[in-house]
């Protein structure tokens, strides 16, 4: 979601509240500045842009991506990049290689021998041009200017790994893809609810899900995120699935249930391509009763409105138009307070355009 601004601002209308973060999707190796745009745009308004950078996304496939990057072949490519996000000054949640273990997308180590270590020292590289100092680098063989983007924290986020029951094929378990608590500052999860309506608990856990997520990384202390999540009608599941107000009412509860989760961010897009019915928007077309579209949008809001999905001021702003920098809340500035993990109720729910 690349935050259309205007798309923003309606939605806040609509919520009675304004965003904590906005996401956006960046493609290639090298991301050309105008890329940028919005993800400055959501800076000066106050809000922390978690930043997908889709690689190999819209490239053609290479399944060699992932070694070339740990050998080096992409080091000049990716430290432009990181001196754009440096240059943007504000604090950014930054998520490369994002749902690396999902088959289609060709950053699994399916796609170069099952060699995890491969994605690993990928990994690592990418965090140490982003942050490492001058020994680091040298270290890693890595020749070239030191960035220090002091602004970043990076955003380890697997997609889901789902048994065959839930969704066609079989996402891989994340687990061995872990690079090290060292160069992992949040630890998040992109779920769906796939071809069965589950609730919100289901789309984390077993067993829907091969791994329990929570469980399994919680005890490391870092912050935790969703970082895309979505559901569709009601009327596009089985029979006897939840309705979308009773989904939001069980997330609302379960999240507060797992204090580590300091970010939630529903996949709510404006260039929406599926058809109506079937779209993850919060206000798609539903029945004409409990999942009506109103309704869904209102359960959304009594979601986004709860004190817990905040971090900061809370009073409804109802049809506001966006405001500049500091003009009613300075949340996760670039300071030494705010330089370690967001304050504890730092969720929100993004909305804008890929």
């Amino acid at each position: 979601m690349s935050g259309n601004p205007e798309d923003v601002v309606l939605r806040q209308g609509q919520l009675c509240r304004k965003y904590d973060n906005l996401h956006y999707y960046l493609t290639g190796v090298t991301v050309d500045d105008a890329q940028f745009e919005n993800v400055r745009w959501a800076i000066d308004e106050n809000m922390t842009p978690l930043v997908t950078l889709a690689w190999p996304h819209r490239m053609p496939l290479n399944p060699q991506f992932i070694p070339q990057v740990a050998a080096g072949r992409y080091d000049r490519e990716i430290a432009k990049t990181a001196a754009r996000v440096e240059a943007l000054g504000g604090r950014v949640l930054f998520r490369p290689f994002w749902e690396f273990n999902h088959a289609d997308n060709g950053l699994g180590a399916a796609n170069y021998g099952g060699d995890y270590d491969q994605f690993i020292e990928a990994w690592k590289r990418t965090h140490t041009m982003f942050l490492g100092d001058s020994e680091s680098l040298r270290s890693m063989g890595i020749i070239g200017t030191l960035i220090q983007a002091d602004n970043v924290r990076f955003s380890w986020t697997p997609g889901s790994a789902r048994p065959s029951n839930v969704v066609d094929g079989v996402d891989e378990d994340y687990r061995p893809y872990y690079p090290g608590d060292d160069y992992v500052d949040w630890i998040g999860i992109d779920s769906y609810t796939g071809n069965k309506m589950v609730y919100f608990r289901d789309v984390v856990a077993p067993p829907t899900q091969l791994v329990d997520w929570y469980a399994t990384y919680a005890p490391k202390g870092k912050p935790m995120t969703i970082g895309e999540i979505g559901i569709r009608p009601q009327s596009t599941y089985p029979s006897r699935s939840p309705s979308r107000p009773e989904w939001y009412a069980d997330a609302q509860a379960a999240i507060k249930e797992m204090p580590m989760i300091k970010l939630f961010s529903y996949f709510d897009v404006s260039n929406e391509v599926n058809p109506p019915a079937e779209s993850y928007q919060v206000d798609a077309p539903g029945g004409t009763g409990e999942d009506s579209a109103a309704r869904a949008l209102a359960a959304h809001s009594a979601l986004a409105n709860d004190r817990h999905f905040h971090q900061g001021n809370v009073t409804p702003t109802c049809g506001s138009k966006s405001t500049r920098p500091g003009s009613d809340r300075d949340p996760l500035r670039l300071t030494e307070r705010n330089l370690g993990p967001c304050p504890e109720h730092a969720g929100t729910v993004p909305y804008g355009r890929r």
